[in-house]
């Protein structure tokens, strides 16, 4: 097990759209949130660095300079955020005395954004053609294929066109086939609504990292740990059921109209074998200040049947 201890932050910013050099801010003062979900946004990072002179500021002004942003401890760190820079400005920070460079910074913004899909699929085509034909348009964006699991294998009855903005055609695919998806570091990945993703799980403890306690509610299981670089949203987490608290919202059915809706989300929610899958992610971290965490929002790896009357449950 890695010792937490002796933050590490690196964060450099390219110089021009070329990539060719780069200002290292890491002798600075940093604080950052670094945000994602599996509702198929790119990755997005709130970065703000403080007292930079105005020199160095001039020479971050073209949208699409490429951010790294590492972040762990010494002797366990990794990147966090490499996305494109969209937005900078300056402000006052809290003190009111310093000043702060704000970056706003998004991973496959470009493709996100401005992708369009124009295909056309004959009869017989199968999802892993029309799949195929929405990555090709991502691909122009330098956006790469990532996990995808076995897909059916039925065929279209008639043909089909598709011309629309890649994201709503990845969407209806996804909802479509019972898929997530979302901007990874190894590319555009999809995974069931069901399912996790493979690899095997994180343990996540009082010693590994674990920070309160983890609280169920009928929306998921949140969970707050020191920062963790390799918990990504493809990571799936190991969390012991004796260990969560579970909010009113959870055991509530006040209508008898909405019982069986309120029993589902239970269900999707609670794993018996305390297995959980990450839904949304949030790093957030401050240099010199206290904030070096990371947020989880997760659902059942293996929904449970039985998941509202688990002898497991504890009641605030």
């Amino acid at each position: 097990m890695s010792v937490l201890y002796k933050r590490y932050c690196r964060l450099t910013i390219a110089e021009g759209k070329e990539n060719t050099k780069a200002i290292d801010f890491s002798a600075f003062r940093v604080s950052f949130t670094i945000s994602q979900s599996l509702k198929g946004e790119p990755r997005s990072a709130n970065i703000r660095i403080y007292n930079v002179n105005s020199e160095t500021v001039s020479r971050i002004r073209q949208e699409g300079q490429k951010v790294i942003l590492e972040a762990g401890y010494e002797s366990n760190h990794a990147i966090i955020f490499q996305g494109d820079l969209i937005q900078r400005y300056r402000t006052k920070a809290e003190s009111g005395n310093d000043t702060c460079l704000i970056i706003l910074a998004s991973t496959a913004d470009q493709a996100h954004s401005y992708a369009v899909v124009n295909a056309s699929l004959p009869a017989g085509a199968s999802p892993v053609d029309v799949h195929q034909a929405i990555l090709s348009e991502y691909a122009r964006y330098g956006v790469e294929k990532g996990y995808v699991p076995e897909l059916a294998q039925t065929k279209l009855a008639r043909g089909k066109v598709l011309f629309c903005p890649a994201k709503d055609a990845m969407t209806t695919f996804c909802r479509t086939h019972q898929l997530q998806y979302s901007y990874l570091d190894t590319g555009l990945a999809c995974v069931p609504v069901k399912e996790t993703f493979p690899g095997k799980p994180f343990l996540l403890n009082e010693r590994t990292g674990l920070v309160g306690t983890p609280e169920m509610s009928i929306d998921g299981l949140k969970v707050t740990s020191l920062l963790r670089p390799e918990i990504r949203l493809d990571t799936t987490l190991e969390i012991e059921n004796d260990s969560i608290f579970y909010d009113e919202s959870y055991g509530s059915q006040k209508k008898e109209d909405n019982k069986k809706k309120t029993t589902q989300k239970q269900n999707d929610t609670f794993d018996v074998d305390g297995v959980y899958k990450v839904i949304s992610l949030t790093h957030k971290g401050d240099t010199y200040g206290k904030a070096w965490y990371s947020e989880m929002n997760c659902v059942a790896s293996n929904p449970s049947k039985t998941g509202s009357s688990a002898t497991a449950k504890k009641e605030k």
